[in-house]
Order: structure tokens, then sequence, then C-alpha cells
């Protein structure tokens, strides 16, 4: 039977399903997060979470790897296109971070944590709903067009910025957030083994000044946030 707890969202839908199996973090997450002014549902374990994916419409997975009947990682090869995963784990070394961002979270938190900041990484793991990725791979976003396979970039009056593979994997997951996007995620994305900030930096300023060079771009800034990422926004000349 699924948690209790499932029941204070709206039947089939709720912003953030929590996975996990002790109950003294679970209870602080829920409790956090509908102070933030989430719609919450949870699950205590691998069983739980699978029945409550098939049944409940959500955004977020808050995800603890740890769970006593399966390993939380098969549940992130069962998320819709529009969810989101942010794993909760203990462990904070660089290896581990890399693995579970590629088997297919966008981020992760290190337990413990502070409040604020689980309600910052919950809101930037929110995929953003006016940015759509079609069966061409095509990202739009506030007038601009991503094609993601020919690693073009086009403004609305047809001008368009050539960009390299990493500038397309970090503008990609830019545009895909309303908020920061945290330096490990774009640094994974970029790298075949564990990525590096160094790495995330020269891409940065490499679209930042692609940016600058085309009329029709200089209106999107890339903003770094000290010790936490990017986000891109739309600011006039």
């Amino acid at each position: 039977m699924l948690n209790r707890s499932i029941n204070s969202a709206q039947p089939g839908e709720c912003d953030v399903l929590i996975v996990e199996d002790d109950f003294a973090n679970k209870y602080l997450c829920e409790a956090v997060l509908r102070e933030a002014g989430f719609r919450v549902a949870s699950a205590a374990d691998y069983a739980e979470a699978r029945h409550a994916m098939s049944v409940w419409q959500f955004q977020v997975m808050l995800l603890d790897l740890g769970l006593p009947d399966g390993d939380g990682l098969d549940l992130l090869r069962e998320l819709r296109p529009s969810q989101t995963a942010l794993i909760m784990t203990v462990c904070g070394e660089p290896e581990q971070r890399a693995h579970g961002l590629r088997s297919g979270a966008v981020d992760y938190i290190v337990k413990p944590f502070h409040p604020d900041e689980l309600v910052l990484r919950v809101r930037r793991a929110v995929v953003t709903p006016e940015s759509s990725t079609s069966d061409l791979g095509l990202t739009r976003w506030e007038g601009f067009v991503l094609d993601v396979p020919r690693r073009q970039f086009f403004a609305a009056d047809g001008d368009s910025l050539r960009l390299t593979a990493g500038e397309t994997e970090i503008l990609v997951r830019l545009l895909r957030r309303r908020t920061v996007v945290s330096t490990e995620v774009l640094a994974d994305a970029v790298a075949s083994d564990v990525g590096n900030s160094r790495s995330v930096s020269v891409l940065i300023s490499r679209l930042r000044a692609k940016f600058r060079g085309g009329p029709a771009f200089r209106v999107i800034q890339i903003v770094s946030v000290a010790s936490l990422g990017y986000y891109a926004e739309l600011r006039g000349d």
C-alpha cells in the first residue's frame, strides 16, 4: 500500500514525488516542500515508488538511492520525458555523483542538507513549460530555436549561430530550465568521464562571445551564480 502522505496531493497529479525509506528525512522533505508551496506525494520503498509512478503525474522525483527492496537508479529509466529526478545521497564522491547524473538524474543533493538548498534544487529541477523538445530535436525558448542534432541556434529573424558539440550540450540544458543549472550537471554533460568546472567555464565563455557577435543574439545573457551554476535570461541591449 502507498504511503498515506501520497493522499495529500490532488488525485492523479503532484509536483514532487519523494522516494525515501528513512521516515525522519521523508517527513522533513515533505514539510519543507509543502511550506514552499509544492504539492507533495511520497513512497517509502522501490515497490511503492513503481506503483506511484504508474498512477501519479509529477514533475520531479526526489530519490534516495539506498532503498531496501531495489536499486533506485532503475526507477530513473521509467521516467517520462516531462519528468526529472533529483538524487538524495550520503555520498559526495565525484564518481558516485557522475554515475547518478549519467543514469538520468538532473541534479543531486548530499545529506544532510539545509532546507533552503532542498527548495532551490527542486525548483531548478522543474522542466520549463515553454521549452519543448520535438522528435526532431528542436528546443524552443523565448522566440529562439536550438536545433540540437545540427548544432545550430536560430533567432526569430532567421539569423543563426553554429555551435560545437560541447556548446550545444551546455545551451540545451540552460534553455530547458527556468533557473540555475548546477556546474556539476553541465560538466557531466560535456565530459566522457567526470566533468570539471573549468571545461564548463570555457564553453560558457565561448557561448557568450558568440552571442555578443550576433546582433539578434545579444539579448541573451548567461548569468553565473557563485558556487551554484548558471542560468540563461533575456536582457535589453
